[in-house]
């Protein structure tokens, strides 16, 4: 590889002339120049006369034609570069046109058949979109047939368990009507509670054994006698709350009594101090129950002792477990204001009755859930 060097020349009309030409020109022309130079200064170093001198005009002469035939061949050569340059560029761009009209026919056919291929997927989505929505609507028909089926069913099915309910909320009604004026009737409010709770709970549970323990020390009122499970009875008829006193004893006689797996703790006609309707509690591993306002609604006897039967049969890691303890207290404390709300309603709604009953159920078997 040459190193390029850098000459100094005037600026004048023959190196403006001179840088017009391109490197290999500029050397030839350089090459020639000396050339023609050295010849010069050995013809006139050589000769002194004035022949001499006519002669080197004419190798002057002779080597200026040269120098004009020369430029003129060099630019032809250029011309010659400038026309091949030229025809270069022209043949590039027609190549370039040609593939560049080549690519876009290749891709306008390509173009057009995605285009059909999209076409025909979208009447295809079109018909399946269809096929679909027939379905569906067949789907929905089937379903509408079968739920009014359903409805038809189950309307025959609650028919006449609206009618049998009907028939024992009548018989609840005037049994408590006539509850409450034998509690409003002066000569039978002297009348001992447990002669009424007594003959109830024999109603209740006819093959069960009902032990009267009110004369017994620390024994309660009664003992519900199943055969699993044997439950103290505390009865009290108050004009007022029962106070602590009463249910501390309670607690006390739960402790005394081994033979006794569960307690039930009733109010007939008041509340009980610092307790809840339904309020379930563990005493030693022994869950018990506290009744208020037992008149108003007889049936929470029956509903507490089928509680506590199934409490009894549970793993007593359960009644200890304070979150699953509290879970069973709501769920009671549900099932008994269900059963209120069942009550109230009974007479006019039957509708909200049988759904009432159906939210029992699900709590019954929440209850049973959570007791695995």
């Amino acid at each position: 590889m040459q190193n390029n060097i850098i000459i100094q020349l005037p600026n004048n009309n023959i190196t403006s002339q001179f840088n017009t030409y391109n490197d290999n020109d500029k050397i030839n022309i350089i090459d020639y120049g000396i050339k023609l130079h050295q010849q010069s200064s050995i013809i006139i170093h050589s000769s002194i006369n004035h022949k001499n001198k006519e002669n080197i005009d004419n190798i002057i002469k002779t080597y200026e034609n040269k120098i004009k035939n020369l430029q003129t061949i060099i630019d032809k050569q250029i011309a010659t570069q400038q026309e091949i340059k030229d025809n270069y560029n022209s043949k590039l761009t027609h190549i370039q046109n040609q593939i560049q009209n080549a690519t876009e026919l290749t891709y306008k056919s390509k173009i057009e058949q995605l285009q059909t291929q999209l076409d025909t997927l979208q009447n295809n989505i079109n018909q399946k979109d269809k096929t679909i929505q027939e379905l569906n609507n067949l789907m929905w028909k089937n379903i509408n047939e079968k739920q009014n089926q359903l409805r038809s069913q189950l309307e025959n099915k609650y028919e006449d368990k609206i009618k049998t309910l009907q028939e024992t909320i009548d018989n609840e009604r005037n049994k408590l009507i006539e509850n409450h004026k034998r509690t409003q009737n002066s000569t039978l409010i002297g009348q001992d509670g447990e002669i009424f709770i007594e003959g109830k709970l024999n109603m209740f549970f006819p093959t069960c054994e009902i032990e009267s323990t009110g004369k017994q020390s620390s024994r309660g009122d009664f003992i519900l006698k199943h055969p699993h499970n044997r439950i103290m009875i505390e009865n009290k008829k108050y004009t007022k709350n029962v106070l602590k006193v009463e249910i501390d004893k309670f607690y006390k006689d739960m402790h005394l009594n081994n033979d006794i797996a569960s307690g039930l703790f009733c109010s007939l006609s008041s509340g009980i101090c610092n307790r809840k309707d339904f309020q379930l509690e563990i005493i030693d591993g022994k869950p018990i129950i506290f009744l208020a306002n037992v008149y108003d609604n007889l049936d929470k006897i029956k509903i507490a002792v089928d509680v506590l039967n199934t409490l009894t049969t549970v793993d007593k890691k359960i009644l200890d477990n304070k979150e699953k303890l509290d879970a069973i207290n709501n769920i009671i404390k549900e099932f008994h204001k269900n059963q209120k709300k069942s009550r109230k309603i009974a007479n006019d709604q039957y509708t909200k009755l049988i759904n009432i009953f159906d939210k029992t159920d699900t709590l019954i078997k929440s209850l049973s859930l959570i007791l695995k």
